[in-house]
């Protein structure tokens, strides 16, 4: 069972004092309290994915594909845990924040993501547990964005500037990766309301899964070039958008009114635009 202990929870406040100390007194206690508190909420995010998936493994009982989904998700946070443990050592030791560890916090967070996207289980007490667990994991991402703007005082130095930039970067790289698993799975749900006899609409989810296939290509080129330190490439992010411009034109042919399948179509397509927004939002921070 995965916890997050206090001491790990005051590194994360502690660690605020770098970033602020730049800053007049008055302007530094109260950016050190809304600082603070964010850091509190993602932390206290984290502890609650964390509960929520040890809970999404007694919902699943003897199914061998909850129970590996489980394990991956638990391996994601512990992984998550110990890059924030990093970071905040680092700070307190007036270091820069390591990328090793900001990619480690972003990785972990897409593993569980990814983990929790793959269960495709129709069991009603599976499912609340995977809504549950998803909500409080999109709740980490939420408080790991007020993060980067509370954290951020006015007047604080070029290189806490950057470590800024290089968590929001990593937020927004982390939202495209979950949109697009999200949109996948919204994308085979549409499928799975239509039956094999709407062939229309079998048509159009295959097209849109080509176009989600060719959009996680475009992702994987845009990680890579960021972990090798360069920008994200115009390529690769053009790629993403066309792939998922392809998907939403497709699913824009489907034409049953059925209310399972144009309710499936609807969550499916707001997946996509999530991603295509957050694709923006790379090039913006990357």
């Amino acid at each position: 069972m995965v916890q997050l202990s206090f001491h790990l929870l005051a590194l994360f406040l502690a660690s605020t004092s770098f970033l602020a100390e730049a800053v007049p007194l008055k302007y530094r206690q109260i950016g050190d309290i809304q600082c603070n508190a964010a850091r509190l909420k993602t932390v206290a995010g984290l502890t609650a994915t964390s509960n929520s998936v040890n809970a999404l493994s007694s919902a699943g009982g003897s199914d061998p594909t909850v129970a590996s989904a489980v394990s991956q998700a638990q391996s994601g946070i512990q992984s998550a845990q110990g890059g924030i443990k990093q970071i905040a050592g680092a700070i307190l030791t007036g270091q820069n924040a390591p990328a090793s560890g900001r990619d480690q916090v972003a990785q972990g967070l897409v593993a569980v993501q990814s983990a929790l996207n793959s269960i495709n289980s129709t069991d009603p007490t599976v499912t609340s547990a995977v809504s549950k667990a998803q909500s409080d994991l999109n709740n980490t991402i939420s408080a790991g964005e007020q993060v980067t703007t509370d954290c951020t005082p006015t007047g604080s130095t070029a290189a806490a500037k950057r470590q800024i930039g290089d968590l929001q970067c990593n937020a927004a790289r982390l939202k495209a990766v979950s949109s697009l698993a999200a949109s996948a799975k919204n994308v085979q749900a549409v499928g799975a309301a239509a039956g094999t006899n709407d062939t229309t609409t079998t048509a159009a989810v295959q097209t849109a899964q080509s176009g989600i296939t060719s959009a996680e290509a475009g992702i994987k080129e845009i990680a890579q070039a960021l972990v090798a330190g360069q920008t994200a490439p115009a390529s690769g992010r053009d790629q993403v958008n066309s792939g998922v411009s392809s998907a939403q034109t497709a699913l824009n042919g489907v034409t049953s009114t059925d209310p399972a399948v144009t309710s499936a179509v609807a969550t499916a397509q707001s997946s996509l635009t999530d991603t295509l927004n957050a694709s923006a939002q790379v090039a913006s921070d990357c």
